[in-house]
């Protein structure tokens, strides 16, 4: 408990502020909550609510998991959690990478739109014919929801924009 000397009650009085009872919180903000781990539950829901519809789920040979979606206007999205702990769809992982992986006319297509594209976060690469835009990410120390969903947001709008330079979006 934090006692306010009569010097500051004063001082509090004469500004006319009154002082701030000790069970009122500072913000009306909710604590953000903090999340060490990545469960696969988590990441499907953070899709529904950017607006995906979950095509598959599969636990991946490396222990972890692997979500596959698509957003409106075809945009292709994975998810995959890596470097799990516990079993099923339980599985709370600490690296996650989330993937817009897109069809293009060919490798060297790929490339250029690769080399054109000025991307700093998430990161792009050619692969093959796809170009895609993909942000790994981890949750060692912390990282919030509003952050996974942030990325989330970055990644998917990224991956319309590259869509559009390409023409329309074809799935990888």
């Amino acid at each position: 408990m934090v006692r306010i000397g009569s010097g500051a009650l004063l001082a509090l009085a004469l500004a006319g502020c009154a002082p701030r009872p000790e069970s009122t919180p500072l913000t009306s903000d909710p604590v953000p909550v903090v999340w060490t781990a990545l469960r696969q539950a988590d990441a499907r829901k953070l899709l529904v609510e950017a607006g995906a519809r979950i095509e598959a789920e599969e636990q991946t040979a490396e222990h972890g998991w692997l979500i596959t979606a698509e957003v409106p206007d075809a945009l292709p999205v994975t998810w995959k959690g890596m470097q799990c702990k516990g079993d099923g769809p339980d599985r709370a992982c600490t690296e996650y990478e989330i993937d817009v992986a897109l069809k293009t006319a060919s490798p060297q297509a790929a490339q250029a739109l690769a080399a054109s594209r000025d991307v700093l976060f998430p990161a792009d690469a050619a692969v093959g014919d796809e170009y895609v835009v993909w942000r790994m990410g981890f949750t060692y120390g912390g990282v919030t929801r509003a952050y996974l969903k942030n990325t989330l947001a970055v990644t998917i709008d990224m991956g319309f924009a590259a869509a559009k330079e390409i023409g329309e979006v074809r799935k990888a």
